[in-house]
């Protein structure tokens, strides 16, 4: 199998060394590397011209991360697609168990393995911070896992290039969540398979993100996932059918009625806060079939707002527990529906309290009373 590994990068001299050398070290190096640079202004240009001809370079003026994918897709010829970020390391053996994994199974689109998150100290050591959220699924479950969140990323895929071929290309109106996007494409079309372990290290630093005219911090960078994200989402919503929720279809979506894969839908939903879309699912759901939820519902349910998106909207819009207040009372399974998802908001009140955010845990219990007492 030939390997092309592409590397998409902007202003990230300091880190594209060590990104570069970690695929120029593999055990089963890849058979070329492309450093596509979106017009960068530090020494990015160097650092790459220092590789000499183990790797290729291609510049371009700066137009956003998924232009740039989209030219390094256009400029390689292999059968399989490795993208590694500009700052990140890859694991020795991270391309030989991706390609194993992938070789595997004659019917997979791509492969993948988990991260491990660090810092590098002052006096260059890296302190490992862990995998963070991750989800171990069966491949039919891969892309309801993914549609709830995003656990698997770019730099820990090795994806078939036919596969890229037919999703089509990276989406350049997004600003951020471009590889979310294409992870949900891909897995909306092709089955996944899991090495089973750590492709890469991700580093996590505060350097600013962004393009050259719309660069942004690491403070602001979850309200910009949010709002790719909700874009990403608003048109799954209107354009995938249901059946792409289900667990049970796999990659085959056909017309569904099934209560739970509305409910999945809008535990989605509500965790990417479009809740609008969520209680109309939720309402629709309560419909369809009114007897009490099944154990895997009532798990499902519980994971609404668990999430990095959805419970602030509880704390600045008094409308939406308004609302769910309005379906606990519409009948015994919307009762029971609001008094599950109610449970994440003890977990949220845990956690402001271990931060010393008293007001916030104060609102957090308040909403999740007047929640229990409505579904009483």
């Amino acid at each position: 199998m030939n390997v092309a590994a592409i590397i998409p990068t902007y202003n990230r001299a300091d880190f594209l060394n060590e990104a570069v050398n970690s695929l120029l070290s593999q055990t089963r190096p890849p058979d070329s590397i492309l450093i596509v640079d979106d017009g960068s202004t530090d020494r990015t240009r160097a650092v790459a011209k220092g590789f000499g001809s183990a790797v290729d370079f291609a510049h371009k003026p700066n137009g956003g991360k998924s232009s740039a994918l989209n030219l390094g897709l256009s400029r390689v010829d292999a059968d399989a697609i490795w993208i590694m970020d500009d700052d990140d390391i890859a694991m020795p053996d991270a391309l030989a168990s991706l390609i194993d994994a992938l070789q595997s199974d004659a019917e997979a689109g791509f492969s993948y393995g988990k991260h491990s998150r660090f810092i590098k100290t002052l006096d260059g050591e890296n302190i490992l911070q862990g995998t963070g959220y991750w989800r171990d699924c069966a491949p039919s479950d891969f892309l309801v896992e993914s549609l709830l969140d995003l656990f698997v990323h770019q730099p820990g895929m090795l994806v078939k290039a036919e596969a890229y071929r037919h999703v089509g290309p990276f989406d350049q109106t997004l600003a951020r969540s471009q590889d979310y996007d294409m992870i949900l494409r891909l897995a909306r079309s092709y089955r996944g398979v899991a090495t089973g372990k750590t492709i890469f290290q991700q580093r996590v630093h505060d350097g600013v993100r962004g393009m050259a005219n719309d660069r942004f911090t690491i403070d602001e960078r979850r309200q910009r996932w949010k709002q790719s994200d909700q874009v990403i989402f608003s048109r799954i919503y209107r354009t995938w059918a249901l059946g792409a929720f289900s667990r049970s279809d796999g990659c085959q979506f056909l017309p569904t009625n099934s209560r739970e894969d509305l409910l999945t839908r809008a535990v989605t939903m509500g965790r990417k806060g479009l809740w609008k879309l969520s209680l109309q699912d939720f309402e629709d759901a309560i419909e369809l079939d009114d007897t009490g939820l099944t154990v895997s519902e009532q798990q499902l349910v519980k994971r609404t707002l668990y999430s990095k998106h959805g419970c602030d909207d509880f704390l600045d819009s008094v409308d939406i527990s308004r609302q769910f207040r309005k379906i606990a009372q519409k009948s015994a399974l919307g009762a029971e529906i609001v008094r599950v998802l109610s449970t994440g908001l003890i977990w949220r009140v845990r956690e402001a309290l271990e931060n010393s955010h008293w007001a916030r845990a104060i609102r957090l219990a308040v909403i999740f009373a007047r929640l229990r007492a409505a579904a009483l």
